[in-house]
Protein backbone atom coordinates (compact mmCIF):
# COMPACT_ATOMS: atom_id res chain seq x y z
CA UNK A 1 0.00 0.00 0.00
CA UNK A 2 1.45 3.48 -0.66
CA UNK A 3 2.62 5.40 1.70
CA UNK A 4 -0.11 8.53 1.93
CA UNK A 5 2.56 10.63 3.47
CA UNK A 6 5.34 10.02 0.89
CA UNK A 7 5.01 13.68 -1.10
CA UNK A 8 5.13 15.27 2.04
CA UNK A 9 7.93 13.87 3.40
CA UNK A 10 9.82 14.01 0.65
CA UNK A 11 9.27 17.37 0.09
CA UNK A 12 10.14 18.12 4.01
CA UNK A 13 13.87 16.05 3.26
CA UNK A 14 14.54 18.52 0.14
CA UNK A 15 13.56 21.38 2.49
CA UNK A 16 15.96 20.44 4.85
CA UNK A 17 18.57 19.60 1.73
CA UNK A 18 18.25 22.82 0.58
CA UNK A 19 18.66 24.88 4.05
CA UNK A 20 21.54 22.84 4.73
CA UNK A 21 23.12 23.48 0.98
CA UNK A 22 22.70 27.48 2.00
CA UNK A 23 24.07 27.06 5.32
CA UNK A 24 27.38 25.16 3.60
CA UNK A 25 27.99 28.34 1.67
CA UNK A 26 31.55 29.94 1.63
CA UNK A 27 30.77 32.92 1.45
CA UNK A 28 28.13 32.89 4.33
CA UNK A 29 31.64 31.81 6.45
CA UNK A 30 34.01 33.50 4.85
CA UNK A 31 35.07 37.81 6.00
CA UNK A 32 36.94 39.46 3.80
CA UNK A 33 39.17 36.07 3.40
CA UNK A 34 38.71 34.72 6.76
CA UNK A 35 36.99 32.00 6.60
CA UNK A 36 35.21 31.03 10.31
CA UNK A 37 36.75 28.33 12.33
CA UNK A 38 33.43 26.71 13.90
CA UNK A 39 31.05 24.20 12.11
CA UNK A 40 27.62 25.22 11.57
CA UNK A 41 24.52 26.36 9.49
CA UNK A 42 25.10 29.93 8.25
CA UNK A 43 21.94 31.11 6.94
CA UNK A 44 22.81 34.73 7.30
CA UNK A 45 22.74 36.74 3.98
CA UNK A 46 22.08 40.08 4.53
CA UNK A 47 25.80 40.18 6.16
CA UNK A 48 28.99 40.09 4.05
CA UNK A 49 29.34 36.84 5.70
CA UNK A 50 30.19 35.83 9.75
CA UNK A 51 33.73 34.02 10.50
CA UNK A 52 33.65 32.79 14.29
CA UNK A 53 36.82 32.44 16.12
CA UNK A 54 36.88 29.39 18.43
CA UNK A 55 37.93 30.52 22.86
CA UNK A 56 40.77 29.17 24.03
CA UNK A 57 39.55 27.26 25.99
CA UNK A 58 37.35 25.46 23.05
CA UNK A 59 40.43 22.97 22.30
CA UNK A 60 40.64 24.07 18.73
CA UNK A 61 37.04 24.42 18.22
CA UNK A 62 36.74 21.19 16.77
CA UNK A 63 33.22 20.53 18.74
CA UNK A 64 32.11 24.10 18.01
CA UNK A 65 28.85 24.43 16.01
CA UNK A 66 27.36 27.80 15.32
CA UNK A 67 23.92 29.01 13.53
CA UNK A 68 23.63 32.14 11.86
CA UNK A 69 20.31 33.93 10.59
CA UNK A 70 19.01 37.21 9.20
CA UNK A 71 16.60 38.89 11.71
CA UNK A 72 14.66 42.17 12.23
CA UNK A 73 12.24 44.07 14.26
CA UNK A 74 9.28 41.17 14.26
CA UNK A 75 11.57 38.20 15.00
CA UNK A 76 13.80 40.10 17.34
CA UNK A 77 11.49 43.10 19.05
CA UNK A 78 13.20 42.99 22.28
CA UNK A 79 16.46 43.02 21.03
CA UNK A 80 15.69 45.72 18.84
CA UNK A 81 14.59 47.98 21.27
CA UNK A 82 17.64 47.57 23.08
CA UNK A 83 19.51 48.77 19.84
CA UNK A 84 16.83 51.45 19.17
CA UNK A 85 18.14 52.62 22.50
CA UNK A 86 21.83 52.67 21.70
CA UNK A 87 21.14 54.81 18.52
CA UNK A 88 19.12 57.01 20.43
CA UNK A 89 21.47 57.69 23.10
CA UNK A 90 24.05 58.24 20.47
CA UNK A 91 22.20 60.77 18.62
CA UNK A 92 21.57 62.79 21.52
CA UNK A 93 24.71 62.32 23.23
CA UNK A 94 26.78 63.30 20.36
CA UNK A 95 24.48 66.16 18.79
CA UNK A 96 25.92 69.67 20.03
CA UNK A 97 23.98 72.04 21.71
CA UNK A 98 23.59 74.77 18.57
CA UNK A 99 21.91 72.18 17.05
CA UNK A 100 24.33 72.44 14.09
CA UNK A 101 25.06 69.23 13.57
CA UNK A 102 22.80 65.82 14.38
CA UNK A 103 24.35 63.05 15.11
CA UNK A 104 23.77 60.41 12.42
CA UNK A 105 23.43 56.80 13.86
CA UNK A 106 21.87 53.86 11.19
CA UNK A 107 20.94 50.68 12.43
CA UNK A 108 22.26 48.09 9.69
CA UNK A 109 21.62 44.39 9.20
CA UNK A 110 20.86 41.89 12.13
CA UNK A 111 22.03 38.82 12.94
CA UNK A 112 20.89 36.13 15.11
CA UNK A 113 24.17 33.73 16.41
CA UNK A 114 23.03 30.60 18.23
CA UNK A 115 26.09 28.69 19.77
CA UNK A 116 26.20 25.05 19.90
CA UNK A 117 28.55 22.27 20.13
CA UNK A 118 28.91 18.69 19.21
CA UNK A 119 29.29 15.76 20.84
CA UNK A 120 28.76 12.17 20.35
CA UNK A 121 27.71 13.33 16.09
CA UNK A 122 24.77 15.74 18.06
CA UNK A 123 24.21 19.03 17.97
CA UNK A 124 23.48 20.29 21.20
CA UNK A 125 23.24 23.58 23.20
CA UNK A 126 26.78 25.30 23.61
CA UNK A 127 27.26 28.85 25.27
CA UNK A 128 29.07 32.31 24.49
CA UNK A 129 32.32 31.23 26.65
CA UNK A 130 33.02 28.87 23.27
CA UNK A 131 33.64 32.22 20.64
CA UNK A 132 36.20 34.50 21.28
CA UNK A 133 35.49 36.42 18.33
CA UNK A 134 32.79 36.86 15.76
CA UNK A 135 33.71 38.59 12.64
CA UNK A 136 31.01 40.40 10.43
CA UNK A 137 31.27 41.69 7.21
CA UNK A 138 29.82 44.78 6.17
CA UNK A 139 27.77 44.88 2.74
CA UNK A 140 28.48 47.38 -0.02
CA UNK A 141 24.78 48.47 0.41
CA UNK A 142 25.54 49.68 3.86
CA UNK A 143 28.99 51.62 3.21
CA UNK A 144 29.08 55.23 3.32
CA UNK A 145 31.26 58.09 2.83
CA UNK A 146 32.16 59.71 5.98
CA UNK A 147 30.79 57.00 8.13
CA UNK A 148 32.37 54.54 10.33
CA UNK A 149 31.20 51.50 11.88
CA UNK A 150 30.28 49.14 14.99
CA UNK A 151 28.01 46.59 16.36
CA UNK A 152 25.44 46.59 19.22
CA UNK A 153 25.58 43.23 20.76
CA UNK A 154 22.79 41.92 22.71
CA UNK A 155 21.90 39.03 24.91
CA UNK A 156 19.09 37.57 25.72
CA UNK A 157 17.71 39.31 29.27
CA UNK A 158 18.67 42.49 27.84
CA UNK A 159 22.44 43.12 28.17
CA UNK A 160 24.00 45.12 25.47
CA UNK A 161 27.62 46.15 24.28
CA UNK A 162 28.05 48.30 21.56
CA UNK A 163 31.86 48.16 19.74
CA UNK A 164 32.69 51.59 17.68
CA UNK A 165 35.40 51.99 15.62
CA UNK A 166 37.72 54.91 15.62
CA UNK A 167 40.30 56.31 12.88
CA UNK A 168 42.25 53.72 10.69
CA UNK A 169 40.33 50.95 12.36
CA UNK A 170 37.01 52.21 11.00
CA UNK A 171 38.64 51.25 7.17
CA UNK A 172 37.91 47.74 7.08
CA UNK A 173 35.54 45.36 5.97
CA UNK A 174 33.80 44.10 8.92
CA UNK A 175 33.23 44.55 12.45
CA UNK A 176 34.72 42.34 15.12
CA UNK A 177 32.52 41.32 18.21
CA UNK A 178 35.27 40.22 20.76
CA UNK A 179 33.05 38.01 22.94
CA UNK A 180 36.06 38.17 25.52
CA UNK A 181 37.60 41.38 25.21
CA UNK A 182 34.18 43.46 24.92
CA UNK A 183 32.59 41.72 27.78
CA UNK A 184 35.22 42.24 30.18
CA UNK A 185 36.45 38.60 29.73
CA UNK A 186 32.76 37.65 31.21
CA UNK A 187 30.43 36.17 28.31
CA UNK A 188 28.55 34.03 30.64
CA UNK A 189 26.97 31.15 30.01
CA UNK A 190 24.73 32.90 27.09
CA UNK A 191 23.10 30.17 24.26
CA UNK A 192 22.36 33.34 21.66
CA UNK A 193 23.20 36.47 21.00
CA UNK A 194 21.62 39.43 18.42
CA UNK A 195 24.59 41.26 16.57
CA UNK A 196 23.18 44.78 14.81
CA UNK A 197 25.77 46.09 12.18
CA UNK A 198 25.81 50.25 13.10
CA UNK A 199 26.84 53.31 11.42
CA UNK A 200 27.38 56.61 12.84
CA UNK A 201 29.43 59.65 11.34
CA UNK A 202 32.52 61.05 12.28
CA UNK A 203 31.70 64.12 13.33
CA UNK A 204 32.58 63.17 17.44
CA UNK A 205 36.34 61.90 17.97
CA UNK A 206 37.48 60.24 21.11
CA UNK A 207 40.94 60.21 22.38
CA UNK A 208 41.15 56.95 23.58
CA UNK A 209 38.52 54.48 21.58
CA UNK A 210 36.34 53.96 24.52
CA UNK A 211 33.31 56.10 25.14
CA UNK A 212 31.09 54.83 27.84
CA UNK A 213 26.94 56.45 27.62
CA UNK A 214 26.23 55.28 30.84
CA UNK A 215 22.72 53.66 32.32
CA UNK A 216 20.98 50.64 31.90
CA UNK A 217 23.27 47.22 30.58
CA UNK A 218 25.00 49.25 28.07
CA UNK A 219 28.54 49.53 27.75
CA UNK A 220 30.06 51.17 24.82
CA UNK A 221 33.51 49.95 23.88
CA UNK A 222 35.72 49.99 21.03
CA UNK A 223 36.55 46.47 19.40
CA UNK A 224 39.65 44.77 18.81
CA UNK A 225 40.77 43.69 15.45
Amino acid sequence: MPDPYAESKRFAEEQVQQIQEEGAKVEHQTVDGIKSGANGLYLANKVKGVAVAPSVSNEGGSALYVQTVDTDTAKSSGAMASINNVANRYRSAYSDEAGLHQADFQVGPIVDVYFKKTENGKVVPGTAKDVDNIKIGIPDSFKQEGYSYGYVLVFPGGKTISGMQWGEEAKTNYVTVNLVHDTYNDPVDYTQATIALVKYDTYVKSDNGITTMGGGNETVTKPGN
